[in-house]
C-alpha cells in the first residue's frame, strides 16, 4: 500500500513539476523552485524564461540561481555580459556558493 501511494506521489511529481515550482517561485518567493523552473526552461531552451526565473532565483537569495544565471548570461554572449557574469558569480559567492567563489578566486 505504502509503495503504490509513493509511486503515485512520483507520478504526479513528474506530471505537476514544471507548475508547482512555478507556482512555488512565483507565489512564495521560493529560490530553489525559481531556479528549478530555470532550469526546466534553460533544457527546453527557452533561454529568455529561463533567464526570468534565475534572475528570481538570485534575487530571492539563493546561490545556485546566481551562479546559473551567470553560466546563462555568459552563453548567451550579448554586450556586457562578462561584466553581468562576474556580479552575479559575486553575488552567488556572497551567499556561500563555492564553486562561485572558486571561479571569482581564480578569475582575480
Amino acid at each position: 500500500m505504502v509503495v503504490i501511494f509513493f509511486m503515485i506521489l512520483c507520478v504526479n511529481y513528474l506530471v505537476f513539476k514544471e507548475s508547482l515550482h512555478l507556482w512555488f517561485c512565483e507565489n512564495e518567493n521560493n529560490g530553489a523552485s525559481c531556479s528549478i523552473s530555470g532550469m526546466i526552461h534553460e533544457e527546453n531552451k527557452e533561454f529568455e524564461r529561463a533567464e526570468k526565473y534565475y534572475k528570481l532565483s538570485c534575487d530571492n537569495k539563493y546561490g545556485i540561481g546566481c551562479y546559473k544565471l551567470s553560466k546563462l548570461v555568459i552563453f548567451r554572449n550579448r554586450a556586457g555580459s562578462k561584466n553581468d557574469a562576474n556580479r552575479y558569480l559575486k553575488k552567488a559567492c556572497s551567499l556561500e556558493h563555492v564553486l562561485s567563489c572558486q571561479i571569482l578566486s581564480g578569475i582575480k
